[in-house]
């Protein structure tokens, strides 16, 4: 009897540390995930571009338990900012606690030479994220590659500021499994041991 008691006492002990361990997790998941942030996903910074129309793709990261985004605008060298009015949003799929919010459009005409784009976004309390790249028009530019400029995707995909780490540590999870797993092994080979 006494093995049988020993092997409900590990799954017991396992189970609690296991709950422990979510509980943690959860806890210490705004220490994984990254701040609320501001990103251009198209133009690129730094690229060459062989065309004088580009698609303009803005993305604002929020955890979830943040005010909602409620207008992007950019802004292209010195001329007046724009508000982009066709905001979108989606819960990200590998920050399952951050949205994101996103506008696109297309901008054209733009003329030979460095641009530098600006990007704001304000939430429903009126906080205020901003950030720019830095790219080039030059029409006579071939690409090394035969895609001269980006398309933008139909889902945005979640880029982390660098640093920043946005993943729960396996060990939290995966270490009380494996003591439950050995404790219902010693409690089936008692048993049968036992008949």
């Amino acid at each position: 009897m006494k093995r049988t008691e020993f092997a409900i006492m590990l799954i017991l002990a396992s189970s609690v540390l296991l709950i422990a361990g979510m509980q943690t997790g959860e806890v210490a998941n705004a220490n994984f995930l990254p701040p609320d942030y501001l990103a251009i996903h198209s133009p690129n910074s730094k690229e060459v571009y062989a065309t004088t129309s580009i698609p303009l793709k803005i993305i604002a990261y929020r955890e979830v338990s943040n005010p909602e985004i409620v207008s992007i605008a950019y802004r292209l060298d010195k001329n007046p900012n724009v508000t982009l009015t066709d905001l979108h949003k989606s819960l990200g799929k590998r920050l399952l606690a951050q949205s994101q919010f996103w506008a696109e459009t297309v901008l054209n005409n733009l003329s030979e030479g460095n641009h530098t784009l600006k990007a704001y976004s304000t939430d429903a309390h009126g906080e205020h994220m901003d950030t720019f790249v830095d790219f080039v028009i030059d029409t006579s530019y071939t690409s090394p590659d035969p895609i001269a400029s980006p398309s933008p995707s139909t889902e945005p995909t979640p880029t982390p500021p660098e640093g920043s780490s946005h993943s729960i540590p396996a060990i939290v999870v995966i270490g009380p499994v494996i003591p439950i797993a050995v404790g219902l092994g010693l409690l089936v080979y008692f048993k049968k041991r036992k008949h």
